[in-house]
């Protein structure tokens, strides 16, 4: 009998404390949590569209010249996209598991994937996505030379959207290469298990 009413006191406890828990609010901020950092990580991905408008708009000379220079600058941003993006997607990365595939669809020569690496590695600096990038500026600052480019402010102009684009992949990568804190995902889980034990109970 005093084993029952010891278990019974248990209970009564068990009870208070059940409505105290304050799991609501330890789910709703996790939840918000994560759902700001995956809508940002999508905010902050950027778009070539810009780039390829300056580069028509900005860049004169030869007609067949011109077209080659823009068509590679262009090239060079969706591969750098699709290095770092791959690290970070599953999807991106079975349909471009090795550099050899991605070679295959004309993004990136043979002699370009040698210099770029088999980017196998899974470490936050472990991969060469901006390289291509640099190459841009490389291009873009002999365009300017070569009077392709006849305005410095359009210059200016094309490296700065290069500089935001490589800007943007950099923090989609360190969005996904620094998670949700573990502390976070451990306090919540916590909280759920004793909720659902003092419920029971």
């Amino acid at each position: 009998e005093g084993q029952q009413t010891q278990f019974e006191r248990v209970m009564r406890w068990c009870s208070q404390q059940h409505t105290g828990l304050p799991l609501t609010f330890l789910l709703g901020f996790y939840v918000s949590l994560v759902v700001k950092r995956w809508w940002e990580q999508y905010t902050k991905l950027p778009w070539p569209d810009k780039t390829a408008f300056l580069l028509r708009g900005l860049m004169r000379g030869d007609e067949e010249k011109a077209r080659i220079v823009r068509r590679t600058i262009i090239r060079y941003c969706i591969l750098s996209y699709v290095l770092c993006i791959r690290r970070l997607s599953i999807r991106l990365r079975k349909r471009f598991p090795t550099m050899r595939t991605i070679a295959k669809t004309g993004l990136v020569r043979q002699d370009e994937a040698n210099r770029i690496g088999d980017e196998e590695s899974s470490q936050m600096y472990g991969s060469n996505w901006w390289m291509p990038l640099k190459w841009c500026a490389e291009i873009v600052d002999d365009a300017q030379k070569n009077n392709m480019i006849p305005s410095a402010p359009g210059y200016a102009t094309i490296l700065n959207e290069l500089s935001a684009f490589r800007a943007c992949l950099t923090n989609v990568a360190a969005y996904g290469h620094i998670p949700v804190p573990l502390v976070y995902t451990q306090v919540v889980t916590l909280a759920v298990y004793i909720y659902f034990i003092v419920s029971l109970i």
